[in-house]
């Protein structure tokens, strides 16, 4: 009996339950990708509506794809975040108070791929494990999250090819990263101590202030030449950045309720121009739906933010 076949034997269902739930039918062919993962404990839906999904004990993690009904998925979002589960988000111009962290990818194309680098570290066996506190430790309440994919040969090629990746990575924007070393048992060339140095080595050339986790793990459905790495990594933005993205949607707001409010003035008798343009400007508010809300109270967040950093500099 080799190693492998013991940590098999040893190897029983997770404890916790994660649900991936795609937002609106756009998201049926990304949920069903996902679901071809045949992940253990991993459940798969999509829903319409809020009361379609509704948090339970069982769950520990959602993970909540849209590619539009972004006001839904936010809701729904919330919900699990305030029942305490982890809760992930792959939806673009997402509102991150109702998650603990939002992937920074935007295309849905690479949507499934990202939600297989999450998970497979977690549901996968290996010589060194990855447990879904380990995952906690990386996503929780960090705002933004990526994921990186490199390939190679050996475990020496793979690194290398992922360190050209990182070359076009901030990483003094990065607080947490986990790395993981995927490889088939069937592989001819067994994985020695040496050659982790390649990616100790990697680990140690990143700045001090990155809390780094890595593992190495088995992936049968790999081709017993190639050796498969991926990094999750995850980072709360900049106040500059933050600021600036959210004053940009402000300005675009506050331009489109002054274009109505111009267009209401000119509309029906001449006299009375100010009302009828204060009335455009409540309508073009009205046209906006949640959205102007949800701009203002992330800048009231962040301006919370900035308040508490400038109070804990001064004690």
């Amino acid at each position: 009996m080799n190693d492998s076949e013991t940590i098999d034997d040893f190897q029983q269902t997770l404890p916790v339950s994660f649900k991936v739930i795609g937002i609106g039918p756009g998201t049926s062919d990304i949920i069903t990708k996902v679901k071809s993962f045949d992940y253990d404990c991993v459940g798969c839906l999509v829903a319409n509506d809020p009361a379609d999904c509704v948090p339970t004990d069982e769950d520990k993690m959602a993970i909540i794809v849209a590619t539009d009904n972004v006001e839904t998925a936010n809701e729904i979002a919330k919900t699990y975040h305030d029942a305490g589960v982890l809760t992930i988000g792959l939806v673009p111009d997402a509102d991150h108070s109702c998650y603990d962290s939002v992937a920074t990818v935007t295309s849905p194309e690479g949507f499934s791929e990202t939600i297989k680098n999450l998970l497979q570290p977690v549901v996968s066996c290996g010589y060194i494990c990855y447990d879904f506190n380990d995952l906690c430790t990386i996503l929780k309440n960090s705002h933004s999250f990526g994921t990186l994919t490199s390939n190679g040969r050996s475990i020496e090629e793979a690194v290398a090819n992922m360190k050209e990746q990182l070359e076009n990575i901030t990483l003094h924007h990065i607080e947490s990263l986990s790395a993981h070393i995927y490889f088939n048992r069937e592989r001819r060339d067994s994985i020695k101590m040496d050659d982790m140095v390649h990616l100790s080595n990697m680990i140690s050339s990143l700045p001090e202030s990155i809390n780094v986790i890595w593992s190495t793990n088995f992936d049968d459905t790999l081709p017993e030449n190639i050796i498969k790495f991926t990094i999750i990594m995850s980072g709360k933005k900049t106040m500059k950045n933050k600021l600036f993205k959210l004053y940009l949607r402000l300005m675009k707001y506050a331009a489109f309720m002054s274009v109505i409010g111009g267009i209401a003035s000119f509309i029906g008798p001449p006299h009375s121009g100010l009302i009828k343009a204060c009335i455009g400007v409540v309508i073009g508010a009205m046209l906006l739906g949640r959205r102007l809300p949800l701009a203002l109270k992330e800048l009231r967040s962040i301006t919370d933010e900035i308040s508490d950093e400038i109070f804990h500099n001064n004690q």
